[in-house]
């Protein structure tokens, strides 16, 4: 993903974000404030990326597990797909995974 458009200044405002060649289909916006989540580890609910191998997958754990925010360790939890979750600045689960089959587009 990459940012199509920031407007925030000293931390504060919105950041869109999308994939290169789907930024009419698809765009996320983060923005700064709101009210923190705390989901525990039962929750479902989460955002999904794909990523291109399980070294991507292990290498994203990685970082998580240098600021503490692991959501979920690296495992194949559905068969042939490895994935991993952390969480976000504002405690939303985030799925990294490789061979996750998805429903069509």
């Amino acid at each position: 993903m990459e940012v199509i458009d920031d407007r925030s200044e000293g931390g504060a405002g919105s950041v869109y974000m999308s994939e290169a060649a789907r930024q009419n289909e698809l765009v996320f916006q983060f923005k700064s404030g709101g009210t923190n989540l705390t989901l525990d580890e039962s929750e479902e609910r989460h955002f999904g990326f794909a990523v291109d191998s399980r070294e991507a997958v292990d290498d994203i754990a990685k970082l998580a597990r240098e600021d503490d925010i692991v959501f979920f360790e690296p495992d194949e939890y559905l068969p042939g797909a490895y994935l991993c979750g952390v969480r976000d600045p504002n405690g939303n689960c985030v799925e990294f995974g490789y061979g996750h089959k998805l429903p069509p587009a």
